[in-house]
């Protein structure tokens, strides 16, 4: 009985260390360092701002029916591009069809490149993969 007293003051101190460090470990607010505003850390996993392009599944399967046609493009780089990843500028990227544009207003600021196994919508100011659409399609 004489080390209950001992143990108990033992695992409070260890409890206060393991809440001090997790406090510690906590990110603060960072400056951007072109504009100046703070930028709180939610614990999300992208960026702020991700360029995702939100599109419903029947947009996307527009998109594909529209896009499979055209030919694919003679990629340059060894490692496939993902989402939110920027192209080379040697990469070639392609205007959406007018047709496609007025039917999906919310695609008039994109291009895309159509890859051998995906085709990726891609903003042209910044090269930036906004969505990306699989070739093959799942069966039912």
């Amino acid at each position: 009985m004489r080390f209950g007293p001992i143990a108990a003051i033992a695992v409070t101190g260890s409890i206060a260390l393991v809440t001090l460090e997790s406090f510690r470990s906590v990110p603060k607010p960072t400056l951007h360092p072109t504009d100046g505003r703070t930028y709180e850390t939610t614990g999300s996993v992208g960026p702020i701002g991700s360029p995702r392009l939100s599109l419903s599944d029947e947009q996307l399967e527009r998109l594909h029916g529209s896009l499979i046609a055209f030919p694919d493009a003679a990629s340059r780089d060894a490692q496939r591009p993902a989402l939110a990843d920027r192209l080379s500028s040697e990469e070639p990227t392609q205007d959406l069809p007018e047709s496609l544009v007025q039917e999906i207003p919310l695609l008039h600021a994109y291009k895309f490149v159509k890859l051998d196994d995906r085709i990726l919508l891609v903003d042209p100011a910044s090269r930036m993969v906004v969505a990306m659409i699989p070739r093959y399609r799942l069966l039912p």
